[in-house]
C-alpha cells in the first residue's frame, strides 16, 4: 500500500500540474470505485491539493473537494497527449507495475489543460469520493486520523505522550495504527524502528525517554529520505509519470529476509507477523 511518502510524491506532482486548473468531465469505468455527485467538482477550478496520512484532498474553488484512497494498488497517471502513451513501461520488463492499454483505469478526469489524469486500481481496494462543502468541513473529524509525522507538532514529547496512553501496545502495531500517527505503514515503520535499534515487539511502556526522543527523530529522517527517492515501488506504485520510487533499493530490513545486518553485521534480518502483520528486523542490534 503507498504510505506517506509515496502519497505526497503524487500529491506534490498532480498539485504542480493541476492547480488552477478545472475538471472538463469525468468517465467512470468502474462504478463501484467511485462515491458522490460528479456534477459537484465538475467546471469549478482545482485551487490546492493536499493530503492527510494516506488520502490525498482535491480542493476546488465552490468549497467542494473531492478524497482519493489508493489503498493496495492505487495510481494516479497523467496522461499529457495520447492516454496509450503515458505509460512507459520500458522501465519494468514484467509490466507488473503499469497497466497497458487502461486495462484497470477506473475512473478518467478530462482536464482543462487538454490532460488526462487516470486512477487505476488493479485490486479494485482504493476509492475516490467527491465531498460537498459540509462534507469537507468535517473532513478532519471524519478521517480520525492522528498527527502527521513531517509536520512542527510531531515532536519527541508528542510521541511520548501518544506513547503513555497506551503502555501496553506493541511499538509496531502503534505505528501501523493511524489514529496515533498518519501516514505511517509496514515498509517506513520497520526502517524507522532499525534505525532506532528498537525491536518491533518491545511494549511502548518499555521505551525510555531517549529511545522516544531517538524514534521521533529517525520516523521523520526515513520519511524525508524516502521522499526525495520518490517513494517504494515494490508492486503497483509508480509516480504520476509512471516512474519508480528507488527507496527499497536503499532499504535496511524490509525485504531483506536472510540478509546479514548492514549495521552490525552479525545478526540476520528476520521476518516475523506482529499482529497479524510482518515486521522485517535484525535480532542483534534492535532491542
Amino acid at each position: 500500500m503507498p504510505e506517506l511518502p509515496e502519497v505526497e510524491t503524487i500529491r506534490r506532482q498532480l498539485e504542480g500540474a493541476l492547480v488552477g486548473q478545472s475538471i472538463r468531465a469525468i468517465d467512470i469505468v468502474a462504478p463501484k470505485s467511485f462515491q458522490g455527485n460528479p456534477e459537484l467538482i465538475i467546471g469549478s477550478i482545482i485551487v490546492g491539493i493536499g493530503r492527510r496520512g494516506k488520502h490525498l484532498i482535491f480542493k476546488f474553488e465552490n468549497g467542494c473537494g473531492m478524497l482519493i484512497h489508493l489503498k493496495m494498488s492505487g495510481q494516479m497517471i497523467i496522461c499529457r497527449d495520447d492516454p496509450a502513451d503515458c505509460l512507459n513501461d520500458g522501465d519494468d520488463p514484467s509490466g507488473r507495475l503499469y497497466d497497458q492499454n487502461e486495462k484497470y483505469t477506473r475512473v478518467k478526469f478530462k482536464i482543462s489543460n487538454g490532460q488526462e489524469l487516470l486512477f487505476n486500481d488493479m485490486r479494485r481496494f482504493g476509492f475516490v469520493r467527491v465531498l460537498d462543502q459540509n462534507q469537507m468541513q468535517t473532513l478532519e473529524e471524519d478521517l480520525g486520523l492522528g498527527v502527521e509525522p513531517l509536520e512542527d507538532d510531531f515532536t519527541a514529547d508528542h510521541l511520548s505522550k501518544l506513547l503513555k496512553k497506551k503502555p501496553k501496545s506493541l511499538i509496531k502495531p502503534f505505528l501501523l495504527d493511524q489514529s496515533n500517527i498518519a501516514g505511517i505503514g509496514n515498509i517506513y515503520a520497520d526502517e524507522a524502528l532499525f534505525a532506532a535499534m528498537i525491536a518491533p515487539d518491545r511494549q511502548a511502556g518499555d521505551l525510555s525517554a531517549g529511545e522516544i526522543a531517538n524514534l521521533a527523530e529517525v520516523i521523520q529522517e526515513v520519511l524525508e529520505k524516502s521522499l526525495k527517492l520518490g517513494g517504494s515501488s515494490m508492486r503497483m506504485y509508480v509516480q504520476t509519470d509512471g516512474s519508480r520510487g528507488s527507496f527499497l533499493d536503499q532499504a535496511n530490513v524490509y525485504g531483506k529476509e536472510g540478509f546479514l545486518c548492514s549495521r552490525c553485521n552479525e545478526g540476520k534480518i528476520v521476518r516475523l507477523k506482529i499482529a497479524g502483520r510482518s515486521s522485517h528486523f535484525c535480532p542483534v542490534c534492535q532491542r
